[in-house]
């Protein structure tokens, strides 16, 4: 894949610092489909000089987020797919939670890979590790909706954070 750098602003949502850990979320423009189509959910590690730190996951130093991909639209409704999570062990499904507020915060839904595939005929396919998290929303998450088709959606607080 190649990655295409461009010269256009990000839209910066949330900036907030917990026990050592700065979660950033920001909507991002893509050449091809335009402004506020690329969502990233960064998590920074801040040492304690306050400077970011670098982090490890399995062995590699790595840039640790989520990103997602508008994908499509359902009545108005904005459909984003998450292409890519890096994230320490554990960090993963807060990463998910975060990109659910704000997709949620804004009458959208979020989808899998695998789902987006099926309904919007798009590449890519979803890993074990992120199935889980998946079928832990589907099954055990009384806060978050499916819906066939859309993708899930939070349900409650949904304007706390945005």
């Amino acid at each position: 894949m190649k990655i295409i750098k461009v010269a256009m602003p990000a839209r910066r949502i949330k900036d907030e610092a917990k026990n050592g850990w700065k979660i950033e979320t920001s909507l991002n423009p893509t050449p091809n489909f335009g402004e506020d189509t690329y969502l990233r959910v960064d998590l920074i590690k801040i040492g304690r000089d306050g400077f970011p730190e670098s982090v490890e996951v399995q062995g590699d130093e790595v840039e640790v987020g989520l990103h997602a991909m508008k994908v499509g639209e359902n009545n108005g409704c904005p459909i984003w797919t998450v292409f890519d999570c890096i994230a320490p062990h554990g960090f993963g499904p807060m990463l998910y939670d975060e990109a659910m507020k704000y997709v949620s915060s804004i009458d959208g839904y979020l989808i899998s890979n695998s789902e987006a595939r099926r309904v919007f005929g798009t590449q890519g396919s979803t890993s074990e590790e992120a199935q889980r998290i998946w079928d832990h929303y589907k099954e055990r998450r009384d806060d978050v909706s499916y819906t066939e088709g859309l993708g899930f959606q939070l349900i409650e607080d949904k304007n706390e954070d945005y």
